[in-house]
């Protein structure tokens, strides 16, 4: 079996070589876009190469698997005689980055802060898949945790468990001094929730996790790019040929 990967992403070259391993017998091709794999709609992330040029390049039969892959893109891979496989589908593999984005942001944190966990106030806005693992991780560490989200049944939780829940529409009220007293502030939403007039206090480290441009303007702030693919590229990369394997009815690794 040809197993094709486009892009330097290390966790790809791991799912190769998994899928490798695990498919060796099997005849006929395989394409690995990255993730994700693309962020224009119609050029392949990280190069200038449109979709149509790539798969141009492979004959019917080839499995293409791709994350987040475009409805037109799936439809010329179709209509090409291939198959598409889009991992962005796959709610296991969707825990598994978040389990992986969350333990490797922790363990920078870990590394680059002065104080052990205990000592250090944790803001955290969203409580999606990796928000939820970051309060777990840091939770069981010893830190103290803020929540903000919008979502009163997550407050009531977040209650019961002992957890501050803050409301993070009040992220776009001016003058809002929300984050007084945290130490760090990790955003995991993918939308621009803290307004341009919110209070930033002096020394709060903010750490970006989501995709887009959802900082106030003219704040310093790290964003912390692909931390599974950073961090853990052959765990992702093993993910990740999982997901490809459960999606195209093959067993799974063990």
């Amino acid at each position: 079996m040809n197993i094709h990967i486009y892009g330097l992403d290390p966790r790809l070259r791991f799912c190769r070589e998994k899928l490798l391993s695990e498919l060796g017998g099997f005849a006929g091709d395989m394409l690995i876009l990255p993730i994700p794999s693309t962020r224009d709609g119609k050029t392949v992330l990280g190069t200038d190469m449109s979709f149509a040029d790539i798969i141009g390049e492979f004959s019917p039969g080839t499995v293409v698997a791709g994350y987040s892959l475009p409805k037109e893109v799936r439809a010329l891979i179709s209509k090409s005689g291939m198959t598409s496989v889009d991992v962005s589908r796959d709610e296991e593999l969707l825990l598994a980055n978040a389990d992986l984005t969350a333990v490797g942001t922790v363990g920078r944190i870990l590394t680059e802060e002065s104080v052990a966990p205990s000592g250090l106030s944790v803001g955290i806005i969203g409580y999606g898949r990796i928000g939820q693992r970051l309060l777990y991780i840091l939770s069981f560490l010893g830190a103290g945790i803020t929540v903000f989200t919008s979502k009163d049944e997550v407050k009531r939780d977040l209650c019961m468990l002992g957890i501050s829940g803050a409301d993070s529409t009040s992220l776009d009220t001016a003058g809002c001094d929300a984050f007084s007293g945290l130490d760090i502030l990790i955003n995991t939403a993918p939308a621009k929730l803290i307004s341009d007039s919110v209070r930033i206090p002096e020394g709060l480290r903010i750490i970006e996790l989501a995709s887009g441009e959802n900082m106030p303007r003219g704040i310093n702030y790290e964003r912390f790019a692909s931390v599974p693919a950073v961090m853990y590229p052959k765990s992702a990369g093993e993910a990740l040929a999982a997901s490809i394997l459960r999606m195209i009815g093959k067993p799974k690794l063990q």
